[in-house]
Formats: C-alpha cells, sequence, structure tokens
C-alpha cells in the first residue's frame, strides 16, 4: 500500500464521520513555529490532528509538533515495524493515539475505533 491509498482511506473515514478535512494543513503552535500536518479535521468544535509516520525518526518528529500545537486531538498512524522499534520510547511521552496498522482495511476499522473512543463520530 502506497501513502496515496493510506491518505484516501483517512479522508473516506472522516468524511464518513462528517468531519471536513483538510490536507497538508499549516497550524501555529504555542511557541510560535508553523508546523506541517497531514490532515486537519473539524467537524464541529471538535478539531483533529492526524499524522502518518513512516520512520521512527517522523514519529519523533511528529510527537514534538502534537506537543507544541494545542485545542486538538491527535493521532499518529504508524506502521506497525516502525511502532516496534520505539514501543519503549513511546511509553514515556504517554500517548494514548497511535494507531498502528499492516492493511487499509484495519487502518479504517482501527481509525473509526479512536474517533469513536475520543467521542469525535
Amino acid at each position: 500500500m502506497d501513502r496515496g491509498e493510506i491518505y484516501a482511506c483517512v479522508e473516506k473515514v472522516l468524511e464518513g464521520q462528517g468531519f471536513e478535512v483538510y490536507r497538508d494543513s499549516i497550524e501555529r503552535g504555542v511557541s510560535g513555529l508553523s508546523h506541517g500536518f497531514h490532515f486537519v479535521a473539524k467537524k464541529g468544535v471538535c478539531s483533529l490532528i492526524i499524522e502518518l509516520v513512516d520512520t521512527p525518526t517522523d514519529l519523533l518528529l511528529s510527537l514534538a509538533k502534537i506537543y507544541d500545537v494545542r485545542g486538538f486531538t491527535s493521532i499518529l498512524l504508524v506502521k506497525e515495524e516502525v511502532l516496534a522499534t520505539l514501543t519503549p520510547s513511546i511509553q514515556t511521552f504517554g500517548v494514548n493515539n497511535i494507531i498502528s496498522f499492516k492493511t487499509l482495511e484495519e487502518l479504517e476499522v482501527k481509525l473509526k475505533r479512536a474517533l469513536g473512543a475520543q467521542n469525535l463520530t
């Protein structure tokens, strides 16, 4: 599966849940820096950031960006093999919204479940 297929899956799920979806959105952090995110989705008062993570370095950079931006619920989408290399480190960050996946079908199911668990549907 390529990045385009993953993006299409994420958009389908978010739009199916009534979100307005913005790809490659830029948000300003409390530090004053502007951060690019793969997806920003909005529905009513709910604002959501979703990042696709391809490497361990990307994961750490995404965590830093998310902590700098306030007022958003964040979800990181991480391929299982990438997450496996960092699981002990991730636990120290206290991040709960990390979705690991192997297939598009698994991604769709887990993303819908995460949105429901956060009362975002």
